[in-house]
């Protein structure tokens, strides 16, 4: 009796001790310290974008602890937490000696998750071949950045379909993603991606089950985006990576969460001039920008562009955008069309106008420099920093360009730059500043009859000018019988003759001053009147 009675006394405070232990297990599952007990530690594998805690627990006993970590945060601003579960608490993967548990923290995968298979499109590579093009991705304008595998890019058997523009050279038309969609229980999904993990052998339904491309958001199916993200505005801008940056926002009446979410699903977009075509895959040259705005989680899409004249080894990627620059790595001003694609909506269209004009200028000498320098730039977004600049040419080809903008008269041609779009050339006239002959003087000269029998009289006209400059004469009417006896020289030397008689003659004479550099030439006629008594 003693004995059965000690046996249940015993039985009793094993029950109690583990009733006590596993309530302590449950008190602490969430703790700021480590588990002090013998506990089996959990490994991690993130699945679908949410962590897994995992452990082989065919050798624990039922009143084991396993335990976990979880640290946020980072330097002195880190927070670890510590979690402890019962294995009764734990799921167990049917068929083995697996348990797991979600990050406490985080929303569990459930249901059904959306994402991509293989695709139906052919492969660049098989693409280029049928057109029997030399497989080096030189004409794939999409993409090159397919080949860089640690992005979703890679997953993405695009292709890329060509035609002929108007000088017979091979262009894109259109872009077809070719993935299909695909779906697999969560279940089924995560406890294959556990087993995995800890390196056992899939079963086929198992191995089945991971052969898919979860989309960023794996239980939100892609026909789900109630409101559109649509256009609202573009601009030009200057570039992080490349040689300048296209800007795509969303329109105002968008909610900021659904622009995010739209960006979640973006897998490429493309730039069209009407004639080329080409784009980029999402991570790889096409970025979305957070906003500083509330209420938006991303206001913007960045589209990077490069002039092509960069090689190196991404040559291929680099020069998928050169049609839309110049020789000298100007980009073309023009309007653009812009798509960008996601998964599960529609298309975003819009355009964008790219240009900087410059009006023909006309203006006179003033012996300082002359300027065009109010440039109108369309589609360009500059900063302090990011000026429009001037340059300023001797030549309508634009070849011999000038230290500054001109000073002296003539004819000169004008660009305008900013951020690497440069404007056509603009003509600036500089004319000649006008000049006058104010006063030409003596009016009249009086000689004696007496004294011109022994000799001829001379005497000098004189011109005042308004700007310095050399003058020239010339008799531009004789009245009478002044012919016979009066004469001008070019320099102004007017000579009355030996033995002219009596008499009043007249003379209409001009002064014309040489043209200069910066100065017109000008002119004044005067009569002048000679008396000899």
């Amino acid at each position: 009796m003693k004995r059965k009675l000690l046996s249940l006394l015993l039985a009793l405070a094993v029950a109690f001790n583990m009733a006590s232990f596993a309530s302590a297990i449950a008190f602490a599952e969430e703790s700021d310290t480590p588990f002090e007990g013998e506990s089996i530690a959990m490994s991690v594998t993130s699945v679908g974008g949410v962590n897994y805690y995992y452990t082989d627990g065919s050798e624990a006993a039922d009143d084991m602890a396993f335990t976990f970590s979880v640290t946020t945060g980072r330097g002195a601003s880190a927070v670890t937490t510590y979690y402890s579960y019962m294995k009764a608490d734990l799921t167990q993967i049917e068929g083995s000696n697996y348990y797991y548990i979600a990050n406490p923290k985080a929303t569990p995968l459930g249901g059904t998750l959306y994402g991509y298979g293989e695709g139906t499109a052919t492969t660049y590579r098989e693409f280029y071949e049928s057109l029997g093009i030399a497989v080096d991705e030189s004409y794939d304008a999409v993409s090159s950045a397919t080949n860089f595998t640690s992005h979703h890019a890679g997953d993405i058997p695009s292709n890329v379909i060509f035609g002929t523009d108007a000088e017979g050279n091979k262009t894109i038309t259109s872009l077809n993603l070719g993935r299909a969609i695909k779906t697999v229980d969560a279940a089924a999904y995560v406890e294959a991606s556990i087993l995995k993990a800890a390196g056992v052998q899939l079963t086929g339904e198992q191995a089945a089950a991971l052969d898919i491309t979860l989309k960023v958001n794996p239980m939100k199916a892609p026909s789900e985006g109630a409101v559109a993200a649509k256009f609202g505005s573009a601009e030009f801008t200057k570039s992080k990576y490349g040689t300048g940056t296209i800007n795509i926002y969303p329109d105002d009446t968008v909610e900021g969460y659904v622009w995010s979410e739209y960006l979640d699903s973006i897998y490429a977009a493309t730039i069209s001039d009407g004639t080329n075509t080409a784009g980029a895959v999402y991570w790889i040259d096409l970025y979305g920008e957070k906003a500083a705005t509330p209420g938006y989680h991303y206001n913007k899409v960045e589209f990077e562009l490069n002039n092509g004249l960069s090689k190196a080894s991404n040559a291929a990627v680099v020069n998928r955008y050169a049609a839309f620059f110049d020789e000298e790595g100007y980009f073309k001003p023009g309007t653009y069309t812009v798509n960008v694609y996601a998964e599960g909506y529609e298309t975003v269209t819009g355009e964008i106008t790219i240009d900087i004009t410059l009006a023909d200028k006309k203006a006179t000498y003033t012996g300082k420099a002359i300027e065009i320098d109010d440039a109108v730039v369309s589609g360009i977004t500059l900063s302090e920093t990011d000026p429009v600049t001037y340059t300023y040419y001797s030549d309508a080809a634009c070849t011999k360009a000038l230290d500054g903008a001109p000073t002296n008269a003539g004819t000169y041609y004008v660009r305008a730059e900013a951020l690497g779009v440069r404007s056509k050339a603009a003509k600036l006239v500089i004319n000649k500043k006008a000049n006058k002959v104010k006063k030409i003087t003596p009016a009249s000269k009086s000689y004696k009859v007496k004294n011109l029998k022994k000799k001829k009289a001379t005497f000098a006209l004189k011109a005042t000018v308004q700007t310095k400059a050399s003058v020239t004469w010339k008799v531009t009417k004789y009245y009478s019988k002044a012919k016979k006896y009066i004469s001008v020289t070019k320099a102004g030397k007017v000579t009355v003759k030996k033995g002219t008689p009596k008499g009043t003659y007249k003379i209409k004479v001009k002064a014309t001053t040489k043209a200069l550099t910066n100065v017109k030439s000008a002119s004044l006629d005067k009569v002048i009147t000679i008396k000899v008594k």
